[in-house]
C-alpha cells in the first residue's frame, strides 16, 4: 500500500482496508468544511464524554482507554486508521492512544493543512 497523506487521500477513500475518521465536533465540520468520505467520530462528545478515552496532558497507556470494548466498536482494528481534526492535536493524541492499543494509525493532521494543499 502506498503512503497516504492529505495530498493523495481522495484516491484512497474507497479502500475497504482503511478507515478514515475526522475527530472534530459537528459544529467544526460546519464551520471549516470536511472531506467527503471521512467518518465523523467527535473526540469530545463520542470519546471523552462517553468515558471511552480519558484526555490527560501526558497519556498513561494503561489508563488512557476507559472502555476498550466501546473503542473497538468505533474503530476497526483490522483496518489501517487515518485520523484528522482541526489542527492535528486531537487526532495526534488519539493516534498515540490507539497505537498503544495495537491499532495501525496515521495522524494526517488538520483540516487547514488539507485546505492549504488544495489551494
Amino acid at each position: 500500500m502506498s503512503i497516504i497523506n492529505f495530498s493523495n487521500v481522495e484516491a484512497h477513500l474507497t479502500d475497504e482496508n482503511c478507515q478514515f475518521v475526522d475527530v472534530r465536533e459537528p459544529y467544526e465540520l460546519q464551520m471549516d468544511g470536511f472531506i467527503e468520505g471521512f467518518q465523523c467520530i467527535p473526540f469530545y462528545t463520542a470519546l471523552i464524554h462517553q468515558n471511552i478515552v480519558t484526555y490527560v496532558r501526558n497519556p498513561d497507556t494503561e489508563n488512557a482507554v476507559s472502555n476498550a470494548e466501546a473503542l473497538m466498536k468505533l474503530f476497526d482494528k483490522s483496518k489501517a486508521l487515518y485520523l484528522m481534526c482541526n489542527s492535528g492535536a486531537r487526532s495526534g493524541y488519539l493516534t498515540y492512544v490507539l497505537q498503544q492499543q495495537g491499532y495501525t494509525v496515521t495522524n494526517l493532521g488538520g483540516i487547514h493543512d488539507y485546505q492549504a494543499l488544495k489551494k
